[in-house]
């Protein structure tokens, strides 16, 4: 019995890194995301706060949410999340390491899920303020009124392909 607890006792004090399980895509997903957000905070002083995904048998979605400190008007928010989304799906698509792992090549809006919490003083006044721009199966939204209570007439959307068209005046492709 002394022995059962002792040895026990010694993998329980082991590094996490030589008991983990996890698929080695997921590890290669996670490595992409923390430079990523590295990235992104440097860029756009964006801080994520959670991350995670779709990895059933492989990487199928990946979702990323972040917060900014700085209020955000429409045509600055639409700017910035296809920038977001473009780096994102560019890190996934190039990766010759991951590549194999995709639920799809190359990854598109659709595998993409990231949420833009724009958490500044909401009595500054913005013309076209944002409060949230988030993208699910391509369709992109962006909060407009109320950031606590929501409605659904409270939410412009838009197809992440002419967002695209309306940053850069041209057609989207991954």
């Amino acid at each position: 019995m002394i022995y059962t607890l002792l040895i026990a006792g010694m993998f329980s004090f082991l590094p996490s890194k030589y008991c983990n399980n996890e698929p080695h895509y997921i590890k290669l997903s996670d490595k992409i995301v923390k430079s990523y957000k590295k990235d992104i905070q440097k860029k756009y002083g964006l801080h994520a706060t959670g991350g995670g995904g779709g990895f059933i048998d492989a990487i199928n979605v990946v979702s990323i949410t972040v917060v900014s400190e700085k209020p955000s008007n429409l045509a600055d928010s639409r700017k910035q999340y296809v920038e977001l989304v473009t780096d994102l799906l560019y890190r996934y698509n190039h990766s010759e390491e991951v590549r194999p792992f995709l639920g799809n090549y190359p990854f598109t809006a659709k595998n993409v899920r990231i949420l833009v919490i724009y958490n500044s003083d909401p009595n500054i006044e913005v013309e076209d303020r944002v409060f949230t721009a988030n993208m699910r199966d391509g369709l992109v939204s962006y909060g407009v009124k109320n950031q606590y209570m929501p409605a659904p007439d409270d939410h412009i959307r838009e197809p992440f392909e002419e967002a695209y068209f309306k940053v850069y005046g041209k057609e989207w492709t991954p």
